[in-house]
């Protein structure tokens, strides 16, 4: 909970992604995590990055299809699971928060069991909802605020 409490921004600088048409970087993606990145801030942010391809797909199961042919068998179904959950939180929180991550592995998100990781993103939202009602109330200190 930690990792998405934190509300400081990193200047640490994101991984870039190569490519120039969707199916290039999709490719891209997947190598990138198939190559044994060991650092889980660098790899968590190839599975967010594998994650936003496959929204820009609308989760289409033709994007579903290329990821059993970029990693075929097993491996494929784990580094959905793992994309789909990176996405998911890190698209509530922040694509930023990854950067300064130090708790949140792409294993700690496979293993984590469906209730667990739904109540991380319960606390994600709150998080950004609390992010959102002090930048609000910086901006329009004596005004009241509903944003929720």
């Amino acid at each position: 909970m930690e990792d998405i409490k934190r509300t400081k921004i990193s200047i640490r600088f994101p991984e870039e992604v190569v490519g120039k048409t969707w199916a290039e970087r999709f490719s891209f993606i997947c190598r990138k995590i198939l190559s044994g990145i060991r650092n889980q801030v660098v790899l968590l942010q190839f599975y967010y990055y594998l994650g936003k391809c496959l929204e820009e797909m609308a989760w289409s199961s033709a994007a579903r299809d290329n990821i059993a042919q970029e990693i075929p068998g097993d491996k494929g179904k784990v580094v959905l699971r793992i994309a789909t959950r990176a996405y998911w939180l890190y698209n509530i929180r922040g694509f930023y928060n990854i950067l300064d991550n130090k708790h949140i592995t792409a294993n700690a998100l496979y293993r984590m069991t469906k209730k667990n990781f739904l109540l991380l993103v319960e606390e994600a939202r709150r998080v950004r909802a609390k992010e959102f009602s002090n930048f609000f109330e910086t901006i329009y200190p004596s005004q009241e605020h509903n944003i929720i």
